[in-house]
């Protein structure tokens, strides 16, 4: 099975970076990687594990106690590449998929906190076609999309109702109809 390894040194975070803030201190980035790693611990979590998140295998880190650079090492389930390459948009094929796995990560009560396609992954379910540039759906049940990184998820009745409505909106689907 491919596994993705995750490797961080809070005190040495590469700047410039779009998914983190360079003027955070190494603490907000040590706090980010244990509320992940907690989160993907929880009950919640667990059992969403290999179908609307990647299996995770935990985190390990380095002895707090040593005088030495605090490392973070989290293994997960690789699940691909992101499911848009601007950033903002999810192809259209994919829509009824994504909407599906938010629902499924909503009704754990989880709101992940960071909507963007590089967030949703495609996993093995997809494949693209050359010619068009278009999106095809393989045959089967699990298509292998996964919402990844929990590091900003918040576990909030009211934000899991705020994220309903973004989500929708970010994907452009009006309602909770049967519009799939």
């Amino acid at each position: 099975m491919p596994l993705v390894v995750r490797i961080c040194f809070p005190e040495h975070h590469p700047v410039p970076d779009n998914t983190w803030d360079s003027s955070d201190p190494p603490e907000s980035l040590e706090r980010a990687i244990i509320h992940e790693a907690t989160l993907y611990d929880s009950a919640a979590a667990k059992g969403l594990q290999g179908s609307v998140l990647p299996q995770w295998y935990g985190l390990f880190m380095s002895n707090p106690a040593a005088n030495t650079s605090r490392i973070f090492v989290s293994v997960l389930e690789d699940v691909g590449p992101a499911a848009g390459s601007d950033g903002h948009t999810i192809p259209a094929i994919l829509v009824g998929d994504v909407l599906r796995k938010f629902d499924a990560l909503h009704e754990a009560g989880i709101a992940h906190g960071d909507l963007e396609t590089r967030h949703v992954r495609l996993g093995n379910g997809y494949a693209r076609h050359d010619e068009d540039h278009g999106w095809s759906r393989r045959k089967g049940d699990d298509l292998g999309l996964r919402i990844i990184d929990l590091d900003r998820a918040q576990v909030s009745p009211e934000a899991v109702a705020n994220e309903r409505l973004a989500v929708r909106k970010w994907l452009q689907v009006g309602g909770t109809g049967d519009w799939c």
